[in-house]
């Protein structure tokens, strides 16, 4: 998609570095859809979102997976982030 923007949905870890986890994208984001992964380690959507805005881009809590595929349906996105959340991407669209 040369040239257009992507919506990102993003899940990390707390204490994960996300400077260098989102350096690489950053330029290729139109906005970013925040999610907390199902683990205990978690970095809590709303905080994600809120550093993310700090930096400048639009940010937007979404809360779980579910909530943010259904905001994206029909959009290009890409999903990044932690391998929990891979894991629920793939419970979700099968193994």
């Amino acid at each position: 998609m040369p040239g257009q923007k992507l919506t990102f949905i993003l899940g990390v870890m707390a204490g994960k570095d996300r400077q260098a986890m989102l350096a690489p994208v950053l330029p290729y984001a139109e906005k970013f859809l925040t999610v907390s992964p199902e683990s205990p380690r978690a970095l809590d959507a709303d905080e994600l979102a809120e550093e993310l805005r700090q930096m400048g881009f639009a940010a937007e809590s979404s809360g779980t997976l579910q909530a943010a595929l259904a905001q994206v349906a029909g959009v290009p996105a890409c999903i990044f982030g932690s391998l929990y959340l891979v894991g629920e991407i793939r419970a979700l669209f099968g193994k």
